[in-house]
């Protein structure tokens, strides 16, 4: 694609900033959001951020196209770092689905200043991994405002910079098996709700059980019991937004035991789940 394209582009400026708190300020660096969203193929425009961020593509492929950066092809499991003022064009050809966090502060300036982060290497290959451990962490902290919660949130962005900064992949097997990997995945993101054994799991992809979850592990950052529980407590999130009962929320999503479902969703949220349903709806 010739480059020359962008100076024909529109630019849009994101305008969605979060106040930080006090505190926030104070410690210089901040997680503004967390998310995650499915993308379809759109007209192409530049797109200034405003912020730090960093957006894996977890299924799907596509174009990042820039000046500074010039034209790129994005794939499954690539990480694409976006910085200020950086006008960026990126779009799947057809479809992904992506998950992102997004920072600032004055430290984060100084961490690109040092080197941490660079702009010439804003396309990150083989650390799916670290970024989904960052960002599951970062959900199960991002509503909280406590002092240690503030805290904890830099201190796990500072490491995911550090681990991108000193070259922390995953290990050659793990792409090896990435399509098994993938399937078990797109099947657990289905059958989350249902009873599910491990061990037919990987039988059904002919690998054997220990080996299936040091590979899910190290290709999604998590376990794969953890993976479907937070399969779990995403879709109870949504459930409870849409207003079903704990109850309701706990059967539909798996869950015969309604203590059970309140202790993990705390768990994972800090929050019980009527005290979360109430906060998102405004009771």
């Amino acid at each position: 694609m010739d480059i020359s394209i962008t100076k024909r582009l529109p630019i849009y400026r994101e305008e969605r900033f979060r106040t930080p708190g006090e505190l926030e300020y104070q410690f210089g660096l901040w997680v503004d959001r967390v998310g995650e969203q499915t993308r379809c193929r759109q007209v192409p425009y530049l797109r200034k951020l405003g912020q730090y961020a960093a957006v894996l593509i977890e299924k799907g492929n596509g174009k990042l196209l820039s000046d500074s950066y010039g034209d790129h092809e994005i794939k499954s499991g690539d990480i694409i770092i976006l910085f200020p003022e950086e006008p960026v064009a990126y779009n799947p050809y057809q479809s992904w689905s992506e998950k992102w966090f997004v920072w600032n502060g004055p430290e984060a300036k100084a961490l690109e200043n040092a080197g941490f982060v660079k702009k010439s290497h804003f396309i990150i290959k083989g650390k799916r991994a670290v970024f989904l451990e960052t960002f599951n962490l970062l959900c199960s902290l991002i509503d909280l405002q406590d002092k240690a919660a503030i805290l904890e949130r830099k201190i796990i962005l500072t490491k995911f910079i550090l681990g991108l900064y000193k070259g922390e992949a995953g290990t050659c097997e793990e792409y090896e098996y990435s399509e098994y990997i993938e399937a078990a995945m797109d099947f657990l993101a289905i059958n989350y709700s249902k009873e599910l054994s491990i061990d037919a799991l990987a039988s059904k992809y002919n690998i054997s059980t220990s080996h299936f979850r040091m590979l899910f592990r190290e290709y999604t950052g998590t376990s794969p019991r953890k993976f479907i529980t937070n399969l779990r407590i995403s879709a109870a999130k949504k459930l409870l937004v849409q207003g079903l009962t704990v109850k309701q929320t706990a059967h539909r999503t798996g869950y015969d035991d309604i203590f059970y479902f309140i202790r993990v969703f705390k768990a994972l949220t800090g929050r019980s789940p009527g005290s979360w349903q109430k906060s998102h709806l405004g009771f």
